[in-house]
């Protein structure tokens, strides 16, 4: 952004907050702003943040991205205790990976008794 007022660094840095508060405030603002750079930051949030809709905004962000780069997060969040986050690596992994249908986990995942979510989103439902 180019507005004066506006300090891109304060909300890098709430990406890093033990608040859950500011980590959602400063995805919001990343996502919307189009800050760059903060991709490692995010990540690390997807797979390690115990704030559900936190993890969920997180993988709509990398998702947004369509980078093959994020494949192994995406992989990793397919085994997410959230059926949404699940449902949004598979769309991601779709996005990113003509095979995805062959990646094991994918497959694991859609052979146990999952969320109708995760079912669309792999277009078997």
């Amino acid at each position: 952004m180019n507005h004066p007022s506006f300090n891109s660094d304060k909300y890098v840095n709430w990406l890093s907050s033990a608040d859950p508060w500011q980590r959602e405030e400063a995805l919001e603002v990343v996502w919307h702003a189009g800050i760059e750079g903060c991709e490692e930051q995010i990540c690390a949030i997807l797979r390690t943040d115990n704030v559900i809709t936190i993890r969920r905004l997180a993988i709509k962000m990398l998702k947004e991205k369509n980078n093959p780069a994020f494949r192994e997060n995406f992989v990793e969040a397919l085994g997410d205790e959230d059926w949404c986050v699940r449902g949004w690596a598979i769309l991601a992994l779709k996005e990113v990976d003509d095979n995805w249908q062959e990646i094991p986990e994918v497959a694991a995942l859609l052979a146990e008794a999952t969320h109708d979510f995760v079912r669309y989103c792999a277009d078997i439902m």
